[in-house]
């Protein structure tokens, strides 16, 4: 399963440990 925790429109990937920075929430 892919979790993905959303903070502050910070996106971080558990799988790649690789934050992304997101400019719009779905």
């Amino acid at each position: 399963m892919e979790i993905e925790m959303k903070v502050k429109g910070l996106v971080v990937d558990p799988i790649s440990k690789m934050p992304i920075v997101v400019l719009e929430n779905p």
